[in-house]
């Protein structure tokens, strides 16, 4: 990765929803950010989203970051009300639909997986 990062001209390379959050360092060439989900819970037993930040001030409420150069990667959780999300979800998606057999038990528990899980590299 480091490699493509040079080539590209990049030191962060930040995507969106691919399920699972991940903050990784590559050896100071750079880092890759990705939120996971804005709008269900990412980590388990947990009921809230995600967005990454990226800012010259660390934000109080991360859940993690890293610093690379001037600059704090950061997740911080957006709280939404989680019983009317469910409500709304089986509203549009009940029970035997391909949606609900996807995404109902991670929208009640979260994934198998850790904040800590995340954070990856050097902090």
């Amino acid at each position: 990765m480091p490699a493509a990062y040079r080539t590209a001209g990049v030191r962060i390379f930040a995507t969106s929803h691919t399920c699972l959050p991940v903050l990784q360092s590559f050896e100071g060439a750079g880092v890759i950010v990705n939120n996971g989900a804005a709008g269900m819970p990412n980590f388990a037993r947990t009921e809230y989203g995600l967005a990454t930040r990226i800012a010259a001030t660390p934000h109080p409420q991360a859940l993690y970051r890293m610093r690379l150069g001037p600059l704090h990667v950061e997740a911080i959780p957006i709280d939404y009300d989680a019983t009317a999300w469910r409500k709304a979800f089986v509203a549009q998606w009940p029970e035997g639909s391909d949606a609900h057999a996807s995404y109902w038990r991670r929208i009640n528990d979260g994934p198998r997986y850790l904040a800590n899980q995340a954070l990856r590299g050097n902090p």
